[in-house]
């Protein structure tokens, strides 16, 4: 099965379930649910609003990639004989 057509049945899949949440009468516990298409909704913008968030936490937040320096374990040179380099002696 091609990924194409995984994508067109999901999508269309989403569809049918969005057209059926306008027509079928849910027993909704408060009034924003009661709206139709609220979990499409929420389901597509709640996952972007929590990247958008780690995205911008990454930039309040976030080192370089060379935070560590010299300091880094995989800074220090290693002499060649002791390194192994996966072949069994």
């Amino acid at each position: 099965m091609s990924m194409d057509r995984i994508i067109y049945t999901l999508g269309a899949l989403g569809a049918v379930l969005l057209a059926v949440d306008f027509v079928y009468h849910r027993h909704a516990y408060t009034a924003i649910e009661g709206i139709p298409g609220f979990y499409a909704i929420a389901g597509l913008l709640l996952p972007a609003i929590l990247l958008l968030g780690g995205v911008i936490l990454k930039f309040l937040f976030g080192r370089s990639e060379d935070y560590h320096g010299i300091r880094d374990v995989a800074a220090e040179a290693f002499p060649a004989d002791q390194v192994e380099n996966g072949e069994k002696k």
